[in-house]
């Protein structure tokens, strides 16, 4: 039988370092069914995923490079995701590491946005001609 999946709560560390809880009595529920068991935290800051129309603007400048080199979208979304995004590594519980490919959907607004800045000043340097962005939608 799988493990259920494991709820997340939302908090802000306040400035003695303690978390304050968005719900917590959520939270103290959840804690009250692990009285007496062995547990691991884990805490990450809060992202903002990237947004759809940064997404679909990244696809549209795949695209253009595409139909500039010859190849389909997607082939160029993996090799530029190889050039530019670091390779990520999955901890199992046993402690394994795997190594897994690079992956635009992990990256916050701001890092997608460099990303987006690296691939475009690559395809200008290639001589891969992009239209003007600025209006995009």
């Amino acid at each position: 039988m799988a493990d259920a999946p494991i709820p997340t709560f939302g908090a802000v560390i306040d400035p003695g370092g303690s978390p304050q809880f968005d719900d917590p009595k959520s939270f103290a529920r959840y804690l009250e069914r692990l009285r007496g068991q062995r547990v691991r935290i884990s805490v990450r800051r809060e992202r903002r995923g990237r947004s759809l129309s940064q997404n679909r603007r990244l696809w549209a400048i795949y695209t253009v490079i595409a139909q500039w080199s010859g190849h389909e979208p997607e082939e160029i979304h993996e090799a530029l995701k190889h050039m530019f995004i670091p390779r990520r590594f999955l901890e199992l519980p046993n402690e394994t590491l795997l190594d897994g490919a690079p992956s635009t959907a992990i990256l916050d607004v701001e890092a997608f946005s460099s990303y987006m800045s690296r691939v475009e000043l690559w395809a200008l340097e290639q001589g891969c001609e992009l239209p003007n962005w600025e209006n995009f939608e």
